[in-house]
């Protein structure tokens, strides 16, 4: 017996949509269903009103500045790296030291050094964005130094080679500054601001 054409359209149907129900599209169709919106959240937490600020609010932005240090020491760059945790605890110590011996075998040096650290201490504090740029090469300062009194070990190839031609340049440059300085005030006494 021969079926008719909308007999055989409705069986068609049928069978598409049972063919529908269990294909792999239409069960991950059901799965993202089940899943919580996206305007709830995966956790869903609720929704919280989110804060109105005006323009008065941002009238003053200033970057948040670290602690002064205290110690008053012979270090700028390395106090200020420090502060912002580029630098160690234990090679901020031995920087200061470093410091002090320097300043009693080689005055002209600390001199010619606080001549451009500190004026670039001061902008650096008021302007914190540029501290990374200055950060890679103060680290490499401090680390060479510190190695150099054996408290740091296993540093990079780079590192170590950034740090000794800063030494080696910074010195001699920083020395021929203070020397400068010191001339034109006429003498080596020297006292720290």
């Amino acid at each position: 017996m021969a079926m008719s054409a909308d007999e055989q359209l409705r069986q068609l149907q049928a069978q598409a949509a049972s063919r529908q129900q269990t294909s792999p599209l239409n069960q991950y169709q059901k799965q993202l269903e089940s899943r919580p919106s996206m305007s709830q959240g995966m956790l869903n937490i609720p929704k919280r009103e989110m804060p109105v600020y005006s323009e008065k609010d941002f009238s003053y932005f200033k970057t948040a500045q670290p602690q002064q240090p205290e110690s008053g020491g012979m270090s700028v760059m390395c106090s200020l790296m420090h502060e912002y945790g580029y630098i160690d605890d234990d090679v901020i110590e031995v920087d200061n030291l470093f410091g002090k011996l320097l300043y009693e075998t080689n005055p002209e040096i600390i001199v010619g050094y606080h001549a451009w650290a500190k004026p670039l201490t001061n902008f650096l504090r008021y302007h914190a964005i540029y501290i990374p740029l200055f950060a890679y090469t103060t680290q490499a300062w401090a680390y060479e130094m510190a190695e150099q009194f054996g408290i740091v070990k296993n540093r990079s190839t780079f590192s170590r080679l950034l740090g000794k031609i800063v030494m080696n340049a910074g010195k001699p440059v920083c020395g021929f500054i203070g020397s400068l300085i010191l001339s034109m005030q006429g003498g080596y006494e020297y006292r720290r601001t």
